[in-house]
């Protein structure tokens, strides 16, 4: 069965104009060339032919398969491309393939980086709540450490204009492929690509990269800036280290909620908190 793509908007090809998000054009530019060209050098499509047997995704796939199909998410992103259908075989509800792909493939190879990505009903709620705070008038969000776009696919659904970043440079064809708009690679410690009146994130869970994740936030965000994050529960009210408590109060808490489903290859509780910059 063909793969769904998602459709690109008008509002999402308008995306790749200078005129979005450069607040500091000739820092963006520099620096967005310098890691596109190497993230092309790092990055190679590869062919395959097509595959006999569809093992199914789920246990089997990245068990069974031989090495001359794909072995990772990115070779089966460069498979679909090829025969626009998918090597393996999950059944007729194939709307997040990427999304049920990686989560095999960590239970094969497992979790690298921390990279627990976000579940699509979560997905789906983040953006709800964007589309509930964020102010209307403004439609750039920013998606900070957004993987291969969990998020930005689902806030593109509600009408937003977004922007991606992440460390991994892996993800760059995989949200180039479903969000259709711009992505940088960048560790989120050295982003300071200006300010932004809305932001969303699934940001690292460790408590020292999640502490120093808050704190960049903070100079991310516009005077009355808003963001949607998913966060280790309770994480916002915490009362030490002291560097972490005064982050915390840096910031109003405008609305939060538990997280209605877990994450795939950890036991990490969450929660869905809207933020607002004092």
């Amino acid at each position: 069965m063909e793969a769904p793509k998602p459709n690109r908007s008008k509002q999402a090809a308008v995306m790749h104009s200078s005129t979005l998000y450069n607040h500091q054009p000739h820092l963006r530019q520099t620096h967005c060339c310098r890691l596109f060209n190497s993230d092309l050098k790092m990055i190679e499509t590869k062919e395959f032919q097509k595959v006999r047997k569809q093992f199914a995704l789920n246990n089997s796939y990245f068990k069974n398969t031989p090495y001359t199909a794909p072995q990772n998410p990115n070779e089966v992103l460069d498979y679909y491309e090829q025969h626009k259908e998918l090597p393996f075989n999950m059944g007729t509800d194939i709307s997040y393939w990427m999304y049920e792909c990686y989560v095999e493939y960590q239970k094969r190879r497992g979790v690298y980086r921390s990279q627990f990505f976000t579940p699509p009903a979560t997905a789906d709620r983040l953006a709800e709540l964007a589309d509930e705070y964020f102010e209307t008038k403004e439609p750039y969000v920013l998606d900070a450490c957004c993987g291969f776009g969990m998020l930005s696919e689902a806030l593109q659904k509600k009408g937003f204009i977004v922007k991606g970043f992440d460390t991994d440079y892996l993800f760059k064809p995989m949200y180039n492929y479903f969000v259709g708009s711009d992505f940088d690679t960048i560790d989120f410690r050295e982003y300071q690509f200006g300010q932004y009146q809305n932001i969303v994130s699934n940001p690292p869970y460790e408590v020292k990269e999640c502490a120093e994740f808050l704190e960049h936030l903070h100079s991310w965000l516009t005077e009355n800036g808003r963001a949607v994050l998913l966060l280790p529960k309770g994480f916002i009210d915490k009362d030490k280290p002291k560097s972490l408590v005064q982050t915390l109060s840096k910031f109003s808490i405008i609305h939060r909620e538990d997280m209605s489903e877990s994450f795939a290859r950890t036991n990490v509780r969450a929660e869905i908190v809207v933020l607002g910059r004092k």
